[in-house]
């Protein structure tokens, strides 16, 4: 029996719902719990993400208690401080702008790898303020739907994905976590050229 998605495709705010090792979370964007960050990260503004010419890569976070998250070339980078409590950050594959539409390469209705932003999804979690990341090609995550919405003349993406059986370690100690039947509700600005 196939899930049922509709309550999940129905939303519009930016979450997580599912389990972590058993137990159930649900992070949800609030103004006075949980604050977003977007980004979209261009070639010739950053080489933490090793982009070349015309490449974008874009990002989300939803997270409690850090206004502004430092991205690492790894997105582990333990060499940083975080205030994060609880939270996650999702990177879509890094895409070229100007010669793929990012609904056919990025964001295609289909199943992409979990692991390096070369060719898939970039995920990291914060539970208790340790952060959990994906240290090697881990899982799948599925893009359910996608809507692109125009926000006090911004363009965003809604991306509606779930995952499931997604490990993720922390660097520090070696302890994972696991993801099962997680379902993420991301929006990701989008600058038009």
């Amino acid at each position: 029996m196939e899930p049922d998605y509709t309550a999940f495709l129905n939303l519009t705010t930016p979450r997580f719902i599912g389990n972590i090792d058993g137990s159930p979370f649900n992070f949800s964007f609030s103004w006075d719990s949980f604050s977003s960050t977007l980004n979209s990260v261009i070639s010739d503004s950053s080489t933490l993400f090793n982009l070349s010419q015309n490449e974008r890569v874009l990002t989300y976070s939803l997270s409690r208690q850090n206004l502004n998250i430092m991205y690492s070339p790894d997105f582990c980078s333990n060499n940083l401080t975080y205030s994060i409590i609880s939270g996650f950050d999702i990177s879509a594959p890094k895409f070229n702008y100007v010669s793929e539409d990012i609904f056919n390469s990025a964001f295609k209705l289909e199943k992409k790898n979990i692991g390096n932003l070369e060719n898939a999804f970039n995920l990291s979690f914060y539970i208790d303020g340790k952060k959990y990341c994906v240290n090697e090609d881990t899982g799948v995550i599925e893009i359910l739907k996608t809507e692109s919405i125009e926000s006090n003349e911004l363009n965003y993406i809604l991306v509606w994905l779930v995952l499931d059986n997604i490990v993720l370690e922390n660097n520090e100690d070696g302890e994972s976590i696991n993801i099962s039947n997680g379902k993420i509700l991301a929006k990701f600005r989008h600058l038009i050229n």
